[in-house]
């Protein structure tokens, strides 16, 4: 009688060799990174206000473009750090990470926003609040895209082959 042997590996589980440790990291940058950005947009936002005639001095579609392009950044940093971090050998486990960087990410920033949304706020939001909405619907997928891009770019080859002769060198010069 012939014995069944097992042929699956432990890097042929999808969820086997995912680093949450590295998935938390990445959410940690990706939203300490939108927070420090939209300070800095607000900021922005503040100083083109003149503050004698309460008038703004021309700023168009810029908020529009930082409110879409703080994401994308923000997500391809985390999803890129989170990658990095686990030390990920393929690019479909970086990207694998980048998603879960980008879901944990939405969790948490929808809790935030549950939490902290008053009513008087969405009350006056719902003048705009379709506009409002599609643009949030727009950030989270330019999020989205940007996770999954920073984590594969963060399991390239070169990546690691830079960090494989950073090691090396250290060694080398460690035992001299």
């Amino acid at each position: 009688m012939a014995e069944y042997m097992s042929t699956t590996t432990k890097e042929s589980v999808i969820g086997a060799e995912v680093s949450y440790h590295a998935v938390f990291t990445g959410v940690i940058v990706a939203l300490a990174l939108a927070l420090f950005l939209n300070i800095l947009g607000n900021a922005i936002g503040i100083a083109a206000v003149d503050p004698f005639t309460g008038a703004t001095r021309t700023l168009s579609s810029g908020p529009v473009l930082w409110s879409l392009g703080i994401p994308l950044v923000s997500f391809i940093i985390g999803g890129f750090c989170a990658a990095a971090v686990s030390k990920s050998v393929s690019s479909g486990r970086g990207a694998l990470l980048g998603l879960l960087v980008w879901g944990l990410g939405l969790i948490f920033l929808g809790a935030l926003w549950a939490v902290t949304a008053p009513a008087p706020v969405a009350g006056a939001m719902a003048v705009g609040v379709s506009t409002g909405f599609w643009l949030l619907f727009f950030a989270m997928c330019l999020a989205l895209i940007g996770g999954v891009f920073g984590g594969y770019l963060g399991s390239r080859p070169l990546h690691r082959s830079l960090e494989r002769e950073r090691e090396a060198y250290v060694q080398r010069h460690a035992t001299t």
